[in-house]
């Protein structure tokens, strides 16, 4: 018996802890071992991100998942039935032949990735290693930082704030559980300090699980987080991460971002976040630009001499993740690279095999 071999795929529906029907998928091995896995989705999603596959109709808002399920049923099970469930890359690749769609909009993003997802921890069982281990390699020996959603701003909060979520980062933990009670600490200190620094009315609840912006600047959001950081006892133990979501601000007909302050050319942007990145410890910015803004990411790639060594340190967290997730046609990620290609030199290999990973399916269109 080839005891890693796929033999059955069960999936159902379970809520998140928004009480949104999410899907969740067991893949379980000849041997009776099982991998079991669900794709959350952000609730904000761009014109290029992988399609998510509802229901539709009046049960759960049309937000359930009983067509996933049935097609996991129907279609995915007698593709994968038979596979090693330790071959990660051919499983994926089955899975995107599949779909055949570039969006994933044939079986949904959210039923490949959950089934994607638990094959890969199936895997990890059959191998004896953490899941880690499995997919980043004998080398690998570092699991993430905890990015911790504590601000939240944009259009699906009560918070004013331009910018949509705002993150604490414990990068000066000695491990994950140590992060994640350091995170938590600053958390339980972050609604006094709002009170305290914008007085009790700015204390409101955020859509996202966190708390309310306080301000529309994003400078006052970040300040009122550091000084959260400050009153748990951490100071420079954190760093801080924005999941900026700027599509909501761009006007395309003008070609401006339409911040709080003023209204701002793709260029100014980039000089508005380079100077937000010299002032404070953030060592990732996502969707810092309007996802088709292929010139705001030119000039972004290529501005050494105007943001200095700090921002070039940082590029390692922040070029990388606004490329994959803004340049999703090879074209124009090979034009926005060349501007920069002397300050990425180290990093060029991973840049200039993005499009041979988004054809293995690496990375997909998210």
């Amino acid at each position: 018996m080839d005891q890693w071999r796929i033999s059955d795929i069960l999936a159902r529906e379970v809520l998140n802890n928004k009480g949104c029907p999410v899907l969740e998928v067991d893949v379980v091995s000849a041997d009776g071992r099982c991998g079991r896995a669900s794709a959350s989705f952000g609730i904000s999603a761009g014109s290029h991100e992988a399609a998510i596959l509802r229901d539709g109709g009046a049960r759960y808002g049309g937000m359930g998942v009983r067509t996933p399920m049935r097609l996991v049923r129907e279609r995915i099970l007698p593709l994968l039935k038979g596979m090693d469930s330790r071959d990660q890359r051919g499983v994926d690749a089955a899975l995107i032949a599949l779909d055949g769609t570039p969006d994933k909009s044939a079986l949904g993003g959210n039923t490949l990735c959950s089934v994607s997802l638990a094959v890969a921890k199936l895997g990890a069982r059959q191998m004896d290693l953490p899941l880690y281990k499995h997919l980043g390699g004998a080398l690998c020996h570092a699991l993430p930082l905890p990015l911790l959603n504590l601000i939240n701003g944009g259009p699906y909060s009560a918070g004013p704030a331009d910018f949509q979520e705002f993150h604490a980062v414990p990068l000066g933990a000695p491990n994950f559980a140590e992060a994640m009670r350091m995170g938590v600490e600053v958390s339980l200190r972050l609604p006094e300090v709002i009170r305290k620094r914008h007085g009790a009315d700015a204390y409101r609840p955020g859509h996202l699980g966190g708390i309310g912006a306080p301000a529309a600047d994003p400078r006052a959001v970040l300040d009122t987080l550091l000084a959260a950081v400050e009153d748990a006892g951490y100071g420079g133990r954190f760093v801080l991460s924005l999941d900026c979501a700027t599509s909501h601000l761009f006007d395309r007909e003008a070609n401006v971002y339409a911040m709080s302050f003023g209204r701002l050319s793709p260029e100014e942007m980039v000089d508005y976040f380079a100077a937000l990145v010299r002032d404070y410890p953030i060592f990732m910015l996502e969707d810092p630009l309007h996802e088709d803004d292929f010139e705001g990411f030119r000039f972004g790639i290529a501005v050494e001499a105007k943001i200095g060594k700090k921002f070039a340190e940082a590029i390692p967290a922040a070029i990388p993740l606004a490329v994959v997730l803004v340049f999703v046609d090879e074209k124009c990620l090979l034009q926005a690279v060349q501007g920069g290609r002397d300050l990425l030199d180290e990093q060029a290999a991973f840049l200039f095999q993005l499009p041979d990973g988004v054809r293995a399916g690496h990375f997909d269109a998210l």
